[in-house]
């Protein structure tokens, strides 16, 4: 429970290879210094003319010759060490320095010799981001293998009928085994910046000095995906199915409500739906590396909000069940500006005692995204706003004069959807990077496909992702794969609508070669019965052969 890093906890086995890695070097030095203790001994017991063999029968001198063969042997033990040690202290010094060269190879599985005939060193930001090392960073490395782990151990138990079930449990080890290395190897890497080893408590500080450094010279903002869940997460209370039972059993096959975390090229710290999980999603947050981190942010004392903005998309469970830890019983935010619209402001705040006390207390402030520009007709969409002060955000072939930048590097545009309105309206929203204008759509609840395109305009869901929002990537609806067969007669499916993935994978065809790896439409927002959480599951198969993805919670997307 101390470790929130997936990646680390997966790999324990391989962290304590490292601490006992540890122990043998220690253990070599007791050992030089015993019998340093026994030679010192032996020759004062010499210079006294005295017996030190056993009943004195030994050589003295011989007794010295093989004590000095212990030392020597004992001295090239710790020699080894010693070397070992010190490789690694150059390769954390020059990995904070961001002149690592081809020492990490064992690292990245890169041979990256070209680099050093061109004599270039690149910056930890490019390293953390993923410009070398062929694309891939720490954390995607890390990412990957626990995707790979997810997999195997869901073969475990997802295919108990399996006809080599005898040869399995050999495979999973072979697998993870693999798939952990280079995350123990960085665990101990770790650890020697901490000054640790045997007998280190510190679990605070879990991350290289070049990932903080690059954390404060981010050039693009960065989405990270918290949560995938609908709002009951997996496991969801009350259910005791197979669905939910693997879920309990395994850790990796959990999801936590959906949610994203913004890193703002300025360092700021967003947070896209507020649930209750948000404390174990700020832990994720900070191990995938992408959680901004700045001299003076209060963390070490522990009193500082750890988000600048939050927004929300309407007022169902899942999305606002956590915004009353940022009150004062929890984290005592200070004028926290909350995005939303002015529905969720009049009902889902005002008439709520506990989250109008927030704001009485000023722990909060709702920042309201419905106004529009002047020469927006009652037909336009809302107009994109910078994300916390709330302002209309004006480009630069915008004529108006009081011009409001995005220093966060990103920008949002509320989009209404047609969803269940008891407590407040619905909005998917629009990430766009600034001035990249590369797009992310975030569209986690919608009643159906045929309402959302009558509300925005548009014949099919093609035209509507592609033609007219040009999005790069879309996190969609994906909480039911087929309702009716997963809810039985337990639920009313007309009291919880959502479009089945089945019809979405229909409507969206499959993934063209034009596209190539340009568009990624991902399903999001899964409820605790889709078989979407089996990541071997028939139906998975069938959205990975069009080309679209389920998500990952961990996976980041650059704006």
């Amino acid at each position: 429970d101390a470790f929130p890093s997936p990646a680390v906890r997966d790999c324990l086995h391989e962290i304590m290879d490292e601490d006992a890695e540890w122990d043998r070097m220690t253990a070599a030095r007791t050992t030089v210094e015993d019998l340093l203790e026994k030679a010192v001994m032996a020759a004062s017991a010499i210079g006294a003319g005295g017996d030190i063999g056993e009943a004195g029968n030994e050589d003295p001198a011989e007794v010295v010759d093989k004590l000095q063969q212990q030392l020597e042997e004992a001295q090239a033990s710790l020699d080894e060490s010693v070397n070992e040690e010190e490789r690694l202290t150059a390769e954390l010094a020059a990995l904070k320095e961001g002149q690592d060269d081809d020492d990490d190879d064992e690292l990245f599985g890169d041979d990256d010799d070209d680099d050093d005939d061109k004599g270039e060193t690149r910056p930890a930001q490019q390293v953390m981001r993923g410009g070398g090392r062929g694309g891939m960073s720490k954390f995607e490395v890390m990412k990957r293998k626990r995707v790979a782990l997810e997999t195997t151990n869901s073969h475990d138990h997802y295919d108990d009928s399996s006809d080599d079930s005898e040869e399995s449990p050999q495979k999973r080890r072979t697998v993870r085994t693999q798939a952990s290395k280079e995350a123990s190897k960085i665990d101990a890497l770790k650890r020697l910046a901490r000054g640790g080893g045997k007998g280190s408590s510190s679990t605070k500080k879990l991350r290289f000095a070049d990932e903080q450094d690059a954390e404060k010279k981010v050039t693009a903002a960065t989405v990270t995906l918290l949560g995938s869940a609908q709002d009951g997460g997996l496991p969801q209370p009350g259910c005791y199915g197979q669905c939910c039972e693997r879920a309990r059993n395994d850790s990796l096959c959990r999801r936590m409500p959906v949610a994203l975390g913004i890193a703002g090229s300025d360092g700021s710290k967003h947070l896209v739906e507020a649930s209750r999980c948000f404390g174990e999603q700020l832990d994720l947050w900070k191990s995938c590396g992408t959680y901004p981190s700045s001299s003076g942010d209060g963390e070490e004392s522990g009193r500082s909000c750890p988000v600048d903005s939050i927004c929300i998309t309407h007022a169902h469970l899942g999305h606002v069940d956590g915004l009353g830890l940022f009150g004062r019983e929890v984290i005592g935010a200070k004028e926290l500006p909350v995005h939303c619209s002015v529905s969720f402001k009049h009902e889902g705040i005002e008439k709520n005692p506990a989250w109008s006390s927030m704001v009485e207390q000023g722990c909060i402030v709702p920042k309201v995204w419905d106004n529009k520009t002047e020469a927006a007709s009652a037909a336009d969409e809302i107009s994109a706003f910078v994300p916390g002060s709330g302002e209309i955000y004006r480009d630069d072939n915008d004529d108006d004069s009081s011009e409001v930048s995005s220093k966060a590097g990103f920008i949002i545009r509320p989009i209404p959807v047609p969803h269940r309105a008891e407590l407040s309206d619905t909005h998917a929203l629009l990430f766009e990077g600034v001035p990249s204008g590369r797009r992310l759509l975030f569209l986690p609840d919608q009643d159906c496909w045929e309402n959302t395109l009558q509300a925005v305009g548009c014949a099919s869901v093609r035209e509507w992702l592609v033609e007219k929002l040009d999005v790069d990537i879309a996190l969609l609806d994906g909480t039911f794969f087929n309702p009716q067969a997963e809810l039985g007669n337990v639920r009313n499916v007309a009291e919880i609508p959502h479009p089945p993935v089945a019809e979405t994978l229909v409507k969206l065809g499959k993934k063209s070669e034009d596209e190539g790896k340009d568009r990624r439409f991902i399903f999001c927002h899964l409820n605790h019965t889709n078989p979407l959480c089996n990541p071997i599951s028939t139906e998975r198969k069938l959205v990975e052969e069009s080309g679209w993805e389920v998500a990952t919670e961990g996976d980041i997307f650059e704006l």
